[in-house]
């Protein structure tokens, strides 16, 4: 197990992607870490290897909007293409997926189609 407990990073990665015949991949976070996200889009903007990032934010948020908006705006930013909620650290893991996937949940469609951020409040009863 040692040889898997450590940081992999995209020089890692490039040999063997190449190896294998594959032009491009996906980060995917690992931490719920708006932080490591934003390290991810940094690199995924330096790097041909990588065509997209699915990062993390916290979806229970008021903030989410601005957290997404930061992320979009930021280095790599253009490269999001989704967001991760770890819902296997949630306590009750139905009520977490449920809190999202519903009409007062924070997440919805955008004009555009995309899954957007609403600044709406999430009640359950």
């Amino acid at each position: 197990m040692a040889a898997l407990r450590r940081d992999f990073t995209l020089d890692d990665l490039a040999p063997e992607a190449a190896a294998a015949g594959i032009d491009r991949t996906i980060l995917v976070q690992v931490l719920p870490d708006a932080d490591e996200t934003a390290e991810f889009l940094s690199l995924a903007g330096a790097a041909d290897l990588v065509a997209g990032v699915v990062g993390w934010a916290d979806l229970t948020s008021d903030h989410l909007t601005d957290t997404l908006t930061a992320l979009r705006t930021g280095t790599g930013g253009e490269l999001l293409v989704g967001i991760r909620h770890l819902v296997q650290g949630e306590t009750d893991r139905q009520d977490a997926l449920c809190r999202w996937c519903t009409p007062g949940g924070n997440l919805g469609r955008g004009a555009n189609g995309e899954l957007a951020a609403r600044r709406t409040a999430t009640t359950r009863s």
